[in-house]
């Protein structure tokens, strides 16, 4: 895992990367519009997406003003704090007859 986050982080960030990001989660996490059509399609996605977010206390105008302005150092100091030594664990297991 270190070595992936490390892979992955000291490569450029690309700005298909954003967009990707905005495609995959933008929805969910308010920072693009529904589509019309998700009303007509999933409306349980649409509940599910407003739900999480009041739960979560999102604030997507922030959310969207920040991934816009995401750089290579804000993506580097998050994988520090986040995958930091000190925040890592094993976890092994064991079935039986092994």
């Amino acid at each position: 895992m270190r070595g992936f986050v490390e892979q992955a982080t000291q490569a450029l960030l690309q700005p298909f990367e954003i967009v990707l990001t905005k495609n995959n989660l933008g929805v969910m996490l308010g920072v693009v519009d529904f589509p019309e059509m998700m009303f007509k399609q999933n409306l349980y996605g649409v509940a599910f997406s407003l739900g999480r977010r009041e739960q979560l206390k999102l604030d997507a105008a922030m959310l969207r003003t920040r991934l816009d302005g995401l750089t290579d150092e804000d993506l580097r100091e998050a994988a520090r704090a986040i995958f930091a030594a000190d925040r890592q664990a094993a976890v092994i297991i064991v079935t039986e007859g092994e």
